[in-house]
């Protein structure tokens, strides 16, 4: 299993703004009681603006700048989005900070880059986690799920194999059939490590796929950086690696930051991926603990692994999925108050955040 290379890790953000003004510090001190209640968090804000090694707020750039074609595929609510990509001006604000600080800085990294945005503005952007922001109050918690690290569906149409051609003898990770989808993480080489990957899964099971990927998130930050995990978990036995891993029902929810809950567990393997990571080395992508067909090891696992968690509608048995989308049921994924109905991905289309 890769390890973080550095000992200071960097979080990126872009600024979208009407205007090149440059805010003034007093400015970016005055704003921030507005933007959390957590006056430990606004003092490290502060001491970060102050710092010899301050967070980095590049020049305005006139779009279309280097990061526009990044735009079309964010995360976010429509008129959100409509707004961010409208504007004329891009700042990138990038901020390296220490292994030992996080959480804290980082979460005060991001209410500094949240306090320029308001006094000038703009939309804030994580360009880790490839979604706008969530609006304000910075939450004191650190939580994964609180824009920290988001999982994304495409139709996963690199390599094509019709199932009934099948052979174990022939059988390889990298080849899957057109009807089929990934589930990619955005936001854990902010960490310092691989992003994940989830390849081959029924349309129906993408859910399935979006919370594996979101459990074992959570394990691989919480073995590199035990800070970052919740006060009361029980630390695994074993760490995850290339031999075999678990993912277990507390882990997505930790994910959600929810409390512990007993419940199932699948056993994968991550071994580093066929396709590229667009923004680290290396991707690690989940394959069968034993040589199965992605779409029939997907099945199987959905009659078995933790039921899909949604904070405001509890649990739903996952193998009730398919029912669910034909019944145009919304998608139980989003930590919100309404659940956002689950588009389908054309083949062309973007990917689209679960």
């Amino acid at each position: 299993m890769p390890t973080p290379r550095t000992a200071r890790l960097t979080t990126r953000h872009l600024i979208t703004c009407p205007t090149p003004d440059t805010p003034d510090p007093a400015a970016l001190r005055a704003v921030l009681p507005s933007l959390t209640s957590d006056s430990e968090l606004r003092t490290r804000a502060r001491r970060l603006l102050e710092a010899e090694d301050l967070p980095l707020l590049g020049r305005p750039v006139p779009a279309p700048s280097p990061w526009t074609d990044r735009l079309p595929g964010l995360a976010g609510l429509n008129s959100a989005l409509a707004d961010a990509r409208s504007v004329p001006y891009h700042r990138l604000f990038e901020a390296r900070l220490s292994r030992t600080s996080l959480p804290a800085n980082l979460q005060a990294a991001r209410l500094l880059a949240r306090a320029v945005a308001t006094t000038v503005r703009g939309a804030l952007i994580d360009l880790d986690s490839n979604q706008l922001v969530p609006p304000p109050p910075e939450p004191s918690a650190f939580v994964l799920a609180h824009g920290w690290v988001g999982v994304f569906i495409s139709p996963d149409d690199d390599g094509l194999i019709r199932a009934d051609t099948y052979r174990a003898d022939t059988y390889r990770a990298d080849t899957y059939r057109a009807d089929t989808y990934r589930a990619d993480t955005y936001g854990l080489h902010r960490f310092g490590l691989p992003e994940i990957s989830a390849r081959g899964v029924p349309l129906g099971l993408v859910h399935l796929a979006a919370n594996l990927t979101r459990g074992l998130a959570y394990r691989l930050t919480t073995a590199h950086h035990p800070t970052l995990g919740c006060r009361d978990d029980h630390p695994p036995a074993t760490s995850p690696s290339a031999t075999l891993t678990r993912c277990s029902t507390t882990d997505v929810l930790r994910f959600w930051g929810l409390p512990a809950t007993p419940g199932p567990s699948v056993t994968v393997r991550l071994a580093p991926a066929t396709t590229p990571c667009p923004d680290c080395e290396t991707a690690l992508e989940i394959t069968p603990a034993t040589p199965t067909p992605p779409t029939i090891w997907w099945r199987t696992q959905s009659l078995s692994f933790a039921p899909l968690t949604h904070p405001a509608h509890g649990l739903v048995p996952t193998h009730d999925m398919p029912t669910l989308l034909s019944r145009g049921a919304p998608a139980l994924l989003a930590p919100t108050n309404r659940a956002p109905t689950l588009p389908v991905p054309s083949a062309h289309a973007p990917p689209f955040r679960s």
